[in-house]
């Protein structure tokens, strides 16, 4: 018996691909808040480090971040994307991912719903959460 895909399947990939356009439409950078500009700080390190830079005891930096985010835009900051639209393109990636996620989850829960439902109700839940 063989996997039955359903062409709703692409929704994340168009969601990703609209997070993209808007992002650039609108000239967001995604720098908002503290947070964000200290990932891009230790993202710019980690990409350093990656390119033979010598480390500093300050490069780094004292606080608590999750090293994945940063670290997983260094890496795609190699390909040829500056810093910053790498780790907007993590975060776009994340986004659709978690849409996938939630779906499957969803099949899980609720075998016998439609592809249709399940992506009417992620949608849903995507428009109506508090962000």
């Amino acid at each position: 018996m063989t996997a039955k895909h359903h062409p709703l399947g692409v929704i994340p990939l168009f969601f990703i691909l609209g997070l993209a356009i808007v992002s650039r439409l609108l000239d967001f950078n995604g720098l908002y808040g503290q947070d964000a500009h200290e990932y891009l700080r230790l993202g710019h390190v980690y990409a350093g480090l990656m390119a033979g830079q010598p480390y500093s005891a300050h490069s780094a930096g004292d606080a608590e971040f999750a090293v994945g985010y940063p670290l997983a835009g260094a890496l795609l900051a190699r390909s040829g994307l500056d810093m910053r639209t790498a780790m907007q393109c993590i975060s776009w990636i994340s986004a659709g991912l978690a849409l996938l996620f939630f779906d499957r989850c969803l099949q899980v829960l609720s075998p016998g719903a439609r592809a249709q439902s399940r992506w009417m109700f992620t949608g849903l839940t995507l428009m109506l959460s508090p962000c």
